[in-house]
Order: structure tokens, then C-alpha cells, then sequence
């Protein structure tokens, strides 16, 4: 996954509240983006002097918002993380038509 924010958008935007952020640590984050091939390549401090703060802002901007955010350990494999968010999805679509029946 190359990227921090999993977004709703279309028509599940109107019955689901809630993003997803990936959480990494530094370390690994750059460890992973210096691995990747990119044309044109980085230049010199592009992850310190961009990537890395956009990181940060984006965190911020996620605990700044109105609406629920799950944070999900970006260190798991892409298989465990599609998982769990699959699962969540399921369980809430399950809630709303729960709720449904008995409004």
C-alpha cells in the first residue's frame, strides 16, 4: 500500500462515517519508500524534507476531523490490513441494517 489515508467516497459516503489511516513508524516508512523505484527518482532529503511531514500532517489532520478514524498498524502485511478493514466493513454494515429492521 502506498498510501496512509483509505477513504469512502461515492455512494457508501452517505452511510459510512469513518476513514482509515496507516500508522508507521519513521524508521520503517523510509526503510520501505527507499526500496521503491521511482522515474524520476527522489532527489537527495525528498522523504525528510516532504514525505515524512506529509506523513505527520495528514496524522494530524485525521485527529483534527469529525468523523471516526480507525488507525490500522501499517507495519502488518497488506493481506492482514485488507482483512481487518474487510471485517469492519461487514460488522458495521451489519449494525446500520440492524437498525434498519428495528427503526
Amino acid at each position: 500500500m502506498k498510501t496512509f489515508i483509505i477513504g469512502i467516497s461515492g455512494p457508501l459516503d452517505t452511510i459510512w462515517n469513518r476513514s482509515y489511516f496507516l500508522t508507521i513508524p519513521y524508521e520503517e516508512c523510509k526503510r520501505r519508500r527507499s526500496t521503491r523505484v521511482y522515474q524520476p527518482p527522489d532527489s537527495p532529503g525528498y522523504f525528510d524534507g516532504h514525505v515524512w511531514p506529509m506523513y505527520l500532517k495528514y496524522r494530524q489532520e485525521m485527529q483534527d476531523i469529525t468523523w471516526e478514524v480507525v488507525y490500522l498498524d501499517g507495519t502488518k502485511s497488506e493481506e492482514d490490513l485488507f482483512l481487518q478493514v474487510y471485517e469492519d466493513l461487514i460488522q458495521e454494515l451489519a449494525k446500520q441494517k440492524c437498525l434498519q429492521v428495528t427503526a
